[in-house]
């Protein structure tokens, strides 16, 4: 799941829906036993006396907790990280100019194909960029076939600029 608009979204995870802040989602990758993401489970203590050790977290934690004894907490590191998702937001990409803000050369002839295809194809939504392979990969979905596409689909926005 991308992080870019992520503070917009109602669903967080594809596995845990009891899950409704970005604080609560936060904490899955960084300190679950399962699935094993970062490998931290257990290890929060460790975790937060790396960020007190840290020559730039000394003065970021209690610039940003102001009041607080003790800044360096999994709640406050769990709210730091919200805070930074929250800022990822790509309102004004060329693609969100063109399709919310009329802006009809903001994307090129092609990416305006494109947008059509995927959106009126029932097999667009049927491929993804496998991870580490650079080819189309079949993730399901009812209808879905298997087919080569010509040009491999962009997997994230960094690869898009965004």
């Amino acid at each position: 799941m991308s992080l870019v608009n992520v503070a917009y979204s109602a669903v967080l995870t594809w596995s845990r829906p009891h899950v409704r802040s970005l604080e609560q989602q936060v904490l899955v990758p960084l300190l679950a036993g399962k699935p094993v993401e970062l490998g931290l489970g257990g290890k929060s203590a460790q975790l937060l006396g790396e960020f007190r050790t840290d020559r730039t977290y000394q003065s970021l934690f209690p610039e940003a907790f102001p009041g607080e004894r003790a800044p360096f907490t999994t709640v406050n590191m769990a709210k730091a990280i919200a805070a930074f998702e929250r800022s990822i937001i790509s309102a004004r990409s060329p693609y969100d100019r063109y399709r919310y803000g009329g802006e009809e050369n903001a994307i090129s002839d092609s990416a305006k194909r494109g947008e059509v295809l995927f959106f009126t194809d029932s097999l667009a939504g049927c491929y993804r960029h496998a991870p580490g392979e650079g080819r189309p990969a079949l993730i399901g979905g009812k209808g879905c076939q298997r087919y080569e596409p010509r040009h491999r689909p962009v997997s994230s926005a960094g690869e898009v600029g965004v």
